[in-house]
């Protein structure tokens, strides 16, 4: 997105370059041909038509790359009292629904889309480099450090063997 620090800093990191997109212009930019990636989540495939933009050679790689966030912005005021603590427990407690979603919208693509990442070491190598930019990212006051350390708790919690749970420096 063309406002969103964190993927500038992504096409900068891994030496592209960045295509300024929005929500109106994301997909027509992909499928037309006039940016080579795109970072969306998968539930984004479809009502996007990105099968368009992938035609015969392009692929989706396999691998949870994409934390999509959201922001609520109101006037207190004009909520009742305990709205905003009763939201978070609905969204909380929506959980099992939103992974729903997800696991649908995988199911959406084509399986001869997918790609895995291409071997363990490479996996591992791509997981360092994007400590690095989180990390860069939470100097730079883009990223919450309280936020970084909860996310790596939940990636151990799935999986204490990654490399990252022995050097918790997040």
């Amino acid at each position: 997105m063309e406002y969103d620090k964190t993927s500038l800093t992504v096409v900068q990191t891994i030496g592209g370059n960045q295509v300024p997109v929005n929500l109106s212009t994301l997909s027509s930019t992909f499928n037309n041909g006039r940016a080579d990636a795109t970072f969306v989540p998968a539930s984004a495939y479809t009502p996007f038509e990105l099968w368009k933009g992938l035609g015969d050679s392009g692929a989706v790689v396999k691998y949870p790359l994409l934390q999509v966030t959201m922001q609520i912005v109101l006037r207190a005021d004009a909520f009742p009292a305990g709205f905003g603590t009763q939201s978070r427990a609905f969204v909380a407690g929506s959980f099992g629904d939103a992974m729903s979603v997800i696991e649908s919208s995988e199911g959406a693509i084509k399986s001869s889309y997918w790609i895995p990442m291409e071997s363990p070491e490479k996996s591992i190598e791509f997981e360092r480099e994007m400590q690095k930019l989180r990390i860069k990212l939470r100097d730079q006051g883009v990223y919450d450090p309280e936020v970084l350390t909860l996310l790596r708790q939940a990636r151990c919690h799935e999986d204490s063997n990654r490399w990252e749970c022995a050097n918790p420096i997040e």
